[in-house]
């Protein structure tokens, strides 16, 4: 079986033929370490849920924004990097998404697979908005902004999810750029989608076989755009 997330389709969805090879070979030999993700943004993303639950007040998470980056000073460039991360993330997050009244719940998990190939979809949060609205939060951290893979990751998740959460409306998913505090929301299911992925999925396929790990330095870099989205699911 071939795992890739949802964050890797909609790349992959949105790409040209030769990133999306350069994206199938990381994936496949130079996978990135969830755990080790997830563990780098543990306290932003405990610090993010503690606010929404009650159990941090805002004035708590700027403390420790501020804690974070005078430790950093002190600190080694490995811990300082994950400092200033944390505490970068955690005041953007708030300057845009602190004012939403989000009751969260433990965020359900879907896949969807064509053929041999299954893609994880995992919600960074999964909310109640004002009393009734239904919300699965996916939050990216990009370098530069993307609205085209944004839209797709959207429309994947609800591809997932209308399975499973029964009655869900396409403007339940969204899809937040932290950094830039763009939120790209549904507003009606996508037509193409399920086409889109049926053929992508095909290609990998027939593709995943025959690729092979470069040898040394390519003639040509072309990396990908660096992202990250935080791992809520995984523990620390």
């Amino acid at each position: 079986m071939i795992r890739l997330s949802v964050r890797d389709m909609a790349q992959y969805i949105v790409s040209d033929e030769a990133a999306r090879l350069h994206l199938l070979r990381e994936r496949k030999y130079n996978g990135l370490d969830g755990g080790a993700r997830a563990r780098f943004y543990s306290e932003s993303r405990t610090s993010i849920a503690a606010y929404h639950r009650g159990a941090l007040s805002r004035d708590a998470v700027e403390a420790k924004i501020l804690t974070m980056r005078y430790e950093a000073k002190y600190s080694n460039p490995l811990p300082r990097a994950e400092l200033l991360s944390n505490a970068d993330v955690l005041e953007r997050y708030m300057y845009y998404q602190g004012h939403r009244d989000l009751h969260l719940a433990p965020p359900p998990a879907a896949d969807l697979v064509r053929g041999d190939v299954e893609i994880r979809v995992r919600p960074s949060l999964f909310a109640i908005e004002e009393d009734s609205a239904r919300r699965l939060i996916f939050l990216e951290l990009r370098e530069k902004p993307h609205p085209a893979a944004m839209r797709v990751i959207a429309e994947l998740a609800f591809e997932a999810f209308r399975p499973v959460l029964h009655y869900l409306p396409p403007q339940a998913v969204q899809v937040i750029d932290v950094r830039r505090g763009m939120v790209t929301e549904l507003q009606q299911a996508g037509t193409a989608i399920g086409r889109e992925l049926t053929a992508a999925c095909k290609a990998i396929s027939a593709v995943w076989p025959q690729l092979a790990p470069l040898k040394g330095s390519p003639a040509v870099a072309r990396a990908l755009e660096r992202q990250m989205s935080i791992a809520w699911g995984a523990k620390p």
